[in-house]
């Protein structure tokens, strides 16, 4: 991992992120989920002005709570909406998949290298090589600017939303950092004070069921998500809702049909080989295709201005091992060639409007 930022004290513009003036400056982005109502006021246990990092946000209306705690804004009650909708949908499995000890490495790189093992030469490749179907596109598709508030959901621990903040100067920009999980939402604020990112908002919340004021927020990233969550036109519904007019989506997904083929096409091998057969891969609760992904995206209001569908070669990892990289490229590069994109794109990221 590449040097940290230095702790700085806080400056014009700027606030404590272990105090309560920050909560103050997110306040009007938020809104009430029970009534809907978008007046909320922000208090402490007792009722009275928030004197520490830890109050409540209250309704003025139906007089619902929300807890903010160290700065994290609390709307994990809206969770319990998707009990029953869909049995196969697990949040907390996403734990997993990033380490314990993430607050000490962010980039893609890093988690290929202590997560699964690659050499740090074939994780730098291997990332370098991918970010072009995902991050990449991501981050252009927004072109992150001052003064902009971004809403980066289902953010994980935060790569996404601290890249973006890195594209601007820092002045004015906000981006709310989105996850169903605590323990996301945990590194998220942990590397959040480390780093004084004082554009960082971590809200603990549900995809479809946002507690963001209508047509506040500027750009929405939503990576890696939709083909999880239980019903993916409600989440578009109110990603449209909260987006101001000609503001940006990008979303990215993993596309169904490749990625079965690859498993076929992998198991068969292996069998071949005679090795044991394993398990599928499986990328997703609820599969999708990227003209649904598209068709759902429409149907809530977008514009859809681009479909950019990515190769991805799944055995990247092989030829930069035993390769040099500018042949291991130059091989992969052949391969996306050949194959037909339409059949073996496995990575997905779609631009869209709002009119």
């Amino acid at each position: 991992m590449g040097q940290r930022m230095r702790h700085e004290q806080p400056g014009p513009g700027k606030t404590d992120v272990t105090g309560s003036n920050i909560t103050m400056d997110a306040l009007p982005l938020f809104k009430c989920g029970k009534c809907l109502n978008p007046s909320l006021e922000i208090l402490d246990s007792g009722g009275n002005e928030p004197k520490d990092k830890d109050s409540i946000l209250k309704c003025k209306r139906c007089s619902a709570q929300y807890p903010v705690n160290d700065g994290i804004y609390d709307f994990s009650a809206s969770l319990q909406n998707h009990k029953g909708q869909n049995p196969s949908w697990n949040p907390s499995e996403f734990v997993s998949l990033i380490p314990e000890n993430c607050s000490l490495y962010y980039s893609h790189a890093e988690w290929l290298e202590k997560k699964l093992g690659y050499s740090k030469r074939v994780a730098r490749l291997v990332s370098r090589y991918e970010s072009r179907f995902t991050k990449d596109l991501l981050i252009n598709s927004i072109r992150p600017f001052d003064n902009m508030t971004i809403m980066d959901i289902g953010c994980g621990a935060g790569y996404l939303s601290f890249e973006l903040l890195k594209k601007t100067s820092h002045k004015g920009t906000r981006v709310i950092c989105l996850d169903c999980l605590p323990e996301h939402i945990a590194m998220v604020n942990a590397r959040r004070k480390e780093e004084s990112q004082y554009g960082i908002i971590p809200v603990i919340g549900s995809a479809d069921n946002l507690h963001i004021q209508d047509e506040s927020i500027d750009a929405i990233i939503c990576s890696e998500v939709m083909e999880h969550v239980p019903d993916p036109g409600r989440c578009a519904s109110e990603m449209f809702r909260v987006l101001k007019k000609g503001g940006i989506l990008a979303v990215s997904t993993p596309n169904q049909r490749p990625y079965e083929r690859y498993n076929t096409i992998r198991l068969r091998l292996r069998a071949f080989l005679g090795r044991p057969r394993g398990v599928a891969e499986d990328f997703f609760d609820n599969p999708l295709e990227y003209t649904e992904v598209a068709a759902c995206l429409a149907r809530a209001g977008f514009n859809v201005r681009e479909v950019s569908l990515g190769l991805k070669v799944p055995f990247a990892r092989r030829f930069f091992m035993y390769f040099p990289a500018v042949v291991a490229n130059s091989v992969i590069r052949v391969l996306e060639t050949l194959l037909p994109e339409k059949k073996f794109a496995v990575s997905v990221m779609i631009r869209a409007e709002k009119r």
